[in-house]
């Protein structure tokens, strides 16, 4: 656990970001695992250890959902609360769906404002030697900071983090 915390330390010295987290799943439902708050945040985050994580509307959780068995992802989207928080939400399970895709397909999951005003995250699956999901980190930032083209950088840091974390615990 110490050498986690301080691969999640090292990120959060690497950019100019809120929080970062990491998140696992258990049962149908995600939740906060670690929370680290940079100094520098301006603002204060709903995100807390121990608190479920929004499966719907937070980079974590998507990222969490998109890689269960497909079976257990089934089982799960219609029970979720798809109520709008912001105007980019996500709002049905059609479009959770096709968003989860494209998370598997990438590597990586991204929050546009979806759960709060202003921030956005991005997150990535932390798997053990087996290729099995783990939990999966993520690194909040204002939208001022985690503009659209600091994205592909954080997104780079960030599935570097999660692949530290691999190795980390393969040894």
């Amino acid at each position: 656990m110490i050498k986690i915390v301080s691969v999640f330390s090292s990120l959060l010295d690497s950019v100019d970001c809120l929080a970062v987290h990491y998140g696992i799943m258990e049962g149908d439902r995600g939740y906060y695992v670690i929370k680290l708050e940079s100094p520098r945040a301006g603002m204060l985050l709903k995100s807390r250890e121990g608190l479920p994580v929004s499966l719907v509307h937070a980079g974590l959780g998507k990222c969490l959902l998109a890689y269960q068995h497909p079976e257990v992802r089934e089982r799960i989207l219609p029970t979720l609360d798809y109520t709008p928080e912001s105007p980019t939400s996500i709002t049905t399970p059609e479009a959770l769906r096709a968003e989860l895709a494209k998370i598997r397909l990438q590597g990586w999951a991204f929050d546009n404002s979806e759960g709060e005003a202003d921030i956005r995250c991005v997150a990535a699956p932390v798997f053990n030697a087996q290729h099995e999901l783990l939990g999966a980190i993520s690194i909040v930032g204002s939208v001022l900071k985690f503009n659209d083209d600091a994205i592909p950088e954080v997104v780079s840091k960030v599935k570097q983090c999660a692949l530290s974390i691999e190795r980390s615990i393969s040894t």
